[in-house]
C-alpha cells in the first residue's frame, strides 16, 4: 500500500514526469487540510501542483472518491458540447487509480472563496452574480441528456433519487462516536416531527435530471484574483467549481440551495451566540448582518434564472424547494461538524432552528433570506444579463490584502522544561493586549484575527469586553495549559479517515480494558419485538436485552432502567474512557490530573489506569489525545476522579511512573502541582475545568490592569489580586481551599 508523504511526494511527481529530479531540492511542501491528504507542492518557475490521495482503511483499500471527480472531468473533455465548461473546473494532469491519487494544476490566479469571505469581508453581488451563472451553465447544459448519465454511471443510466432522509433510531453506540455536545442535535431534531416530515416531503419531490455538484460549500468554490475586470470569451472564468467527488445526476435545487445555506452560515456564525448573550442583541450586533448578505443571495439566483429560466417552468415549485435544500444543507454542515468531532454549541443549535424554518415553511421563508418577495426575484431575473458582468464593489469591499499569519520558526522549546514561575514570568511579559488585537510576542502568535477584532470594535463596550475576554481566556488556555498553541508541525502523512488515525485510534480502544458502565434514568416509551425504545434528557434510544441488566429484560411502559453504554465517548480530538462504575459524581469534589506523556506513554496509561482503577470499583474518566501529532500538549492525557480515591490512585501512579518514565516530559500546565516530572495536579472547581477556570481570572486582571497602561509588575500583582478574591490560595492555586493532601510520588 503507498501512502503519500511529505517524505515521497517529490519522488512520486518525479516517477510520473511531472518534476525532474533536479528540481527537488527546490520545491516546497505544505499540507491542505481537507478530507482527502492534500500536499501543495510549489515548484520552480512559479508552477504548483495540488497532490490528492484519497484515506485508505485498515485494508488498503480507497472508496475511489476521486474517480468519480475523474468522470467528471472526462465527461466535459469527451463531448465537444460540453468542452466549454472545463474552464469551470479543476484542472486535472494526471490520475493514478490503483493508488487512489489525482494531481491538480494549483492555479494561483485563483484563491479559495471561503477565505476571500472570510479574510476581505467583501460580499459584491458581482461575485455571487458569477456564482449563480457558472451553477446554472452546467446544469442548464446536462438537464435530461441521459447520454451524459450513461456515460458518468459507465452503464443504462438508472433513476435514483439520493436517500436524504437522517438516521434517527440510535443505539447506545452513538455515545461512542458523538460528544455529549454532538448528542443535542439529535435530542432536538427527535423532538421536531414536523422537521422530519418536512425532510420526507423534499425526499419524495426530488428528481434526478442533470449532473449535480452535491457538496457546494464555499471552499470548493475558487475566486479568480481578476474577478472585477471586464470578461469576454478568452477570459478566465471569474468562479471554478471545484471538487467534483460526490457529484450525483440528482435534482438542481440541492446545489442552489446548498450556496444559500453558504451565505446563511456566515450570518449565523458570526452572531457570537452563547447563553449568557440575549439573542435580540446578538442579531442587533451580528459580525455579519443579514442585509448585508441579502443582495448577494438574491443575486445568486436571479443569475441563476437569467443563465436558466426555463428551470422555472420546469419545476414550478421550484424556489421554495430550493429553501427546503438550503435547510436540509445547513443540517448535513451540522452532521459533519459531528463527524469530525468539531464543537457543537448555540451557534449550531441556531443553526438549526434556521434550518427547521427554511424546511418547514419554506415560502414564508423567502423574503426573510432574499430581501425581497419570490415575485420580485423572479421579475427582477428577466432584466438580469444572462451571461456574467462585473459590478461595483460592495459598500462593504475593503482594499487590504489578506493578512497572513504564520508561527514565528523559533518555537518555544524551553517551555518543555519551564517552570511554574518560568511559565508565569513568561505570560506576563509576552501577552501584550494592544489596540490591533492580543498577541504572544515570543512565537508570534495572535488570539483574534483581524477581521475577528474589527467585529468586535463594532460592539457595545460591555460586550465588547465579554468577547475579548472569552478570546484572551481561550488564548491563554492553548499556550501555558494544554499547550497545543505550541505544538511544532509534525511529518505530513496520509494516516487519517474522517480526521482519526485509524491505527492509534484502534491501539488505544484495545488498550481501554473497560466494559462498559451502566446508566441509570432512562425510561420506557416503547416496546418492540426485540427492543425497547427509550428516553432521557428527551434523547430517545433502542435497546436491545443485552443492553439491559438480567433483572430487567421484561419491562413496561414508563418504567425507569439502567442500560449498558460503551466503554468510553469522544470529546473533541479525545478519546475518553469511562470507569466501568461510570463517571465521577458531579456534587463530588474532584482532581484533575494532567500528563505530559508521549502518545506511546499515553497508550500505557489508559492500559493501566482503566485495568487496575476498574478493579477497584473507582468512578473515574481517562481521556487522551488521538492523533499521535500532537505529542507535546501538556493534556495529552487527562484523569478524573473523586479527591477521596486519591491515596489508591497515588500507589497505582508510584508503580506506572516508574514503568513509563521515559515517556514523560518535565513540565505541567500553569499553577497545577507537579506531583512528578510532568504530572500535573488540581482540584476542579465547581461547574467548571480547572484550566479554563484559572485562565479566565488571568484574562479578567490582565484586561483590568492593562486598561490602566500598567506593567510587567502590576500585572502580575493584579492577577496575584484577583485569585485571592476567588478565595485563591496564591501559594496554592491548584486547590480550591488551603488543605494540601496530595502527596507527590516518590522519584
Amino acid at each position: 500500500m503507498f501512502l503519500l508523504s511529505n517524505n515521497n511526494v517529490l519522488s512520486y511527481l518525479v516517477e510520473q514526469s511531472l518534476c525532474q529530479e533536479k528540481e527537488q531540492e527546490l520545491c516546497q511542501i505544505e499540507a491542505k487540510i481537507c478530507k482527502n491528504f492534500n500536499l501543495l507542492v510549489h515548484l520552480p518557475n512559479d508552477r504548483s501542483l495540488l497532490v490528492k490521495q484519497e484515506p485508505h482503511d485498515r485494508e488498503g483499500e480507497a472508496k475511489g472518491d476521486l474517480w468519480q471527480e475523474w468522470k467528471v472531468h472526462q465527461l466535459l473533455k469527451n463531448h465537444l458540447e460540453l468542452q466549454p465548461l472545463l474552464k469551470l473546473v479543476s484542472e486535472v494532469v494526471h490520475v493514478d487509480g490503483d493508488r487512489a491519487i489525482v494531481v491538480i494544476n494549483y492555479l494561483q490566479d485563483y484563491c479559495d472563496l471561503d477565505n476571500f469571505y472570510t479574510e476581505q469581508r467583501n460580499f459584491s453581488p458581482a461575485i455571487a452574480a458569477a456564482l449563480g451563472h457558472t451553477l446554472a451553465s452546467i446544469h442548464q447544459a446536462t438537464i435530461d441528456r441521459t447520454e451524459y448519465q450513461h456515460f458518468l454511471e459507465d452503464g443504462e443510466p438508472v433513476s435514483v433519487v439520493s436517500n436524504i432522509r437522517l438516521k434517527t433510531e440510535l443505539t447506545p453506540d452513538i455515545f461512542g462516536r458523538v460528544s455529549e455536545e454532538g448528542l443535542k442535535f439529535y435530542a432536538l431534531y427527535q423532538r421536531y416531527e414536523s422537521l422530519n416530515r418536512a425532510i420526507d416531503q423534499l425526499q419524495s419531490s426530488q428528481e434526478s435530471c442533470c449532473l449535480t455538484h452535491q457538496d457546494l460549500k464555499f471552499n470548493n468554490i475558487l475566486l479568480h484574483q481578476s474577478w472585477q475586470a471586464e470578461t469576454n470569451h478568452n477570459s478566465p472564468s471569474p468562479i471554478r467549481l471545484i471538487d467534483w467527488e460526490k457529484w450525483a445526476w440528482g435534482d438542481p435545487t440541492a446545489d442552489l440551495g446548498a450556496l444559500i445555506a453558504g451565505y446563511l452560515k456566515i450570518w449565523l456564525k458570526s452572531l457570537g451566540l452563547r447563553s449568557s448573550i440575549d439573542i435580540h442583541l446578538a442579531l442587533q450586533w451580528a459580525g455579519v448582518p443579514l442585509d448585508e448578505l441579502q443582495p448577494s443571495i438574491a443575486t445568486l439566483v436571479q443569475a441563476y434564472f437569467a443563465q436558466f429560466p426555463n428551470v422555472l417552468s420546469r419545476f414550478p415549485q421550484f424556489l421554495p424547494r430550493v429553501m427546503q435544500s438550503a435547510g436540509f444543507a445547513l443540517i448535513e454542515s451540522l452532521q459533519a461538524k459531528l463527524h469530525y468531532r468539531e464543537p457543537f454549541g448555540n451557534t449550531e443549535i441556531g443553526m438549526l432552528q434556521v434550518a427547521k424554518t427554511l424546511l418547514c415553511a419554506p415560502e414564508s421563508s423567502i423574503a426573510t433570506v432574499f430581501g425581497i418577495s419570490a415575485a420580485e426575484l423572479v421579475d427582477r431575473s428577466y432584466q438580469f444579463p444572462a451571461t456574467f458582468q462585473t459590478a461595483a464593489r460592495s459598500k462593504t469591499a475593503q482594499s487590504s490584502a489578506p493578512v497572513w499569519q504564520e508561527r514565528s520558526a523559533a518555537s518555544s522549546q524551553w517551555l518543555i522544561v519551564a517552570t511554574q514561575e518560568e511559565l508565569l514570568q513568561d505570560l506576563v511579559e509576552q501577552i501584550q493586549i494592544q489596540s490591533d488585537g492580543i498577541h504572544y510576542l515570543r512565537d508570534s502568535l495572535s488570539a483574534v484575527e483581524a477581521t475577528q477584532f474589527d467585529r468586535l470594535q463594532r460592539l457595545p463596550a460591555d460586550l465588547q469586553q465579554q468577547h475579548l475576554c472569552i478570546y484572551l481566556r481561550n488564548f491563554l488556555y492553548g499556550l501555558y495549559f494544554s499547550g497545543e498553541l505550541r505544538i511544532a508541525s509534525a511529518q505530513l502523512e496520509n494516516d487519517a479517515i474522517g480526521g482519526l488515525n485509524i491505527e492509534f485510534f484502534e491501539q488505544i480502544q484495545r488498550s481501554n480494558q473497560g466494559t462498559g458502565y451502566w446508566d441509570a434514568g432512562w425510561q420506557v416509551q416503547q416496546k418492540l419485538k426485540k427492543r425497547y425504545a427509550v428516553q432521557k434528557e428527551e434523547l430517545t434510544i433502542f435497546v436491545e436485552s443485552k443492553h439491559l441488566r438480567q433483572e430487567n429484560r421484561s419491562l413496561q411502559i414508563n418504567d425507569s432502567i439502567e442500560i449498558l453504554l460503551p466503554n468510553h465517548r469522544m470529546e473533541n480530538d479525545f478519546y475518553v474512557a469511562v470507569g466501568n462504575a461510570g463517571f465521577p459524581l458531579d456534587d463530588r469534589p474532584t482532581l484533575e490530573i494532567c500528563f505530559h506523556v508521549s502518545p506511546a506513554g499515553a497508550i500505557a496509561l489508559m492500559r493501566q489506569f482503566t485495568t487496575e482503577l476498574n478493579q477497584q470499583q473507582i468512578p473515574f474518566k481517562f481521556k487522551m489525545i488521538t492523533n499521535p501529532a500532537e505529542e507535546g500538549r501538556w493534556d495529552a492525557a487527562v484523569l478524573n476522579l473523586e479527591c477521596k480515591y486519591y491515596p489508591q490512585l497515588r500507589q497505582i501512579l508510584q508503580r506506572v511512573y516508574a514503568e513509563n518514565r521515559s515517556h514523560f516530559y518535565p513540565s505541567v500546565p500553569l499553577f497545577m502541582k507537579a506531583i512528578a516530572p510532568g504530572i500535573g495536579l488540581a482540584e476542579e472547581p465547581e461547574e467548571e475545568l480547572f484550566g479554563v477556570h484559572r485562565c479566565q481570572q488571568i484574562a479578567e486582571a490582565l484586561l483590568m490592569v492593562d486598561a490602566q497602561e500598567n506593567g510587567v509588575a502590576e500585572r502580575l500583582t493584579a492577577i496575584e489580586q484577583r485569585f485571592i478574591e476567588q478565595g485563591i490560595d496564591w501559594e496554592l492555586p491548584y486547590l480550591n481551599g488551603k488543605n494540601d493532601r496530595y502527596e507527590s510520588i516518590e522519584i
